[in-house]
């Protein structure tokens, strides 16, 4: 069977971010449209027969911007592929760092 990686990872609001519109807005928006949490997904299973970890980006969730929960879900799926032996593959489709979260975002290509 297929399971979620760090699903239970949410974006949160650390510094306050200053714009037109407030980031938990945008991201209830985001998450209103997507039905996802954020704009990564990590999913464990297999492809035919073959075990796999799969990150995928989704394009749709805030332009696929990579913010501190993507950076964690990606870090959690390449430990999980890791411990488990099996090839991890990332499937990209991203705008680049969240501006609302700043260097947090930054920090997650560390």
């Amino acid at each position: 069977g297929r399971y979620e990686i760090g699903q239970e990872i949410v974006p949160v609001d650390a510094l306050k971010f200053k714009d037109t519109k407030k980031y938990p807005d945008r991201i209830k928006a985001a998450m209103d449209d997507t039905g996802e949490t954020d704009a990564m997904v990590v999913m464990g299973g297999a492809i035919h027969t073959i075990p796999v970890v799969v990150s995928c980006f989704e394009f749709e969730f805030m332009g696929g911007s990579m913010g501190s929960v993507v950076g964690e879900r990606f870090a959690r799926g390449a430990q999980a592929a890791l411990e488990q032996k099996v090839p991890f593959i990332c499937v990209t489709a991203t705008g680049g760092a969240r501006m609302q979260e700043s260097l947090l975002s930054l920090m997650q290509m560390a």
